[in-house]
């Protein structure tokens, strides 16, 4: 009896030991695992601009006021990307952020050179649609 009683011990303690191994090894490799099958784990990638005060859509702005807009990395690793201040067909600004993955930004810049009666457009990354706001003043 003591024999049945030390074999299942000593199995029921090996499937333990097994189970806490094959957890450890899915917390390392299980992503690999599961990509390496086709199933998708990552969302897709993606870029957003956006102002950070919305309410200036509704009232406009004056050629050189500070505008703030914020660009959005939708991706898990750090990426760097481009952006453009227009008004009409002028470049005002560019520049180029890294952003952390996963993250935002904020950048603040004058809309100095922005022509009254046009609409000053930001775009960023490579989206094709600008967030854009007009110039009354």
């Amino acid at each position: 009896m003591t024999n049945k009683r030390f074999n299942k011990t000593f199995f029921s303690n090996l499937a333990l030991i097994a189970l806490v191994f094959a957890l450890v090894l899915a917390g390392f490799w299980g992503p690999q695992i599961v990509r390496a099958m086709g199933i998708p784990i990552d969302p897709a990638r993606f870029t957003a601009v956006y102002f950070q005060n919305p309410e200036i859509v509704a009232k406009g702005i004056a050629a050189g006021d500070l505008v703030v807009f914020g660009i959005t990395n939708g991706d898990r690793l750090a990426h760097k990307i481009s952006w453009q201040m227009k008004s009409g067909n002028t470049t005002l600004q560019s520049g180029v952020e890294e952003i952390a993955g996963n993250s935002d930004k904020l950048i603040a810049k004058q809309s100095t050179g922005a022509a009254v009666g046009s609409r000053l457009e930001i775009y960023a990354g490579d989206l094709k649609t600008p967030i854009s706001v007009w110039v009354v003043g």
